[in-house]
């Protein structure tokens, strides 16, 4: 029997691993190459939005329709504070685990 390892993420804790990117067409069991989840983070856009604004229940295939974006001022219903809150703590955890030195927070600061 395999295994499968994953790395829960240390904010909102859903776990990602290595991800299929190809398969044989109409043979999904057949992975032809797999990338780790975590390696497309890196090039995360410092410039992306906070939230986004969808349109819901347009039929099967059509839903979740991007209308927008919203800031951290214009957080209506609290995420802000408390992602915030949560990232704050997981650096602190992290810290406590070693897991990353105070050289390397303020590095980045």
């Amino acid at each position: 029997m395999g295994t499968y390892r994953q790395a829960l993420c240390p904010v909102c804790g859903t776990a990602h691993g290595m991800e299929v990117t190809e398969i044989i067409p109409g043979k999904p069991h057949m992975v032809l190459n797999r990338r780790n989840f975590w390696e497309r983070t890196k090039d995360s856009d410092p410039n992306k939005p906070f939230g986004v604004i969808q349109e819901v229940g347009r039929g099967r295939g059509r839903s979740f329709k991007i209308k927008g974006y919203f800031s951290p001022r214009e957080d209506e219903d609290g995420f802000f504070p408390l992602i915030k809150e949560r990232l704050l703590q997981a650096v602190k955890e992290w810290l406590a685990k070693g897991w990353i030195t105070e050289e390397e927070v303020r590095e980045l600061l």
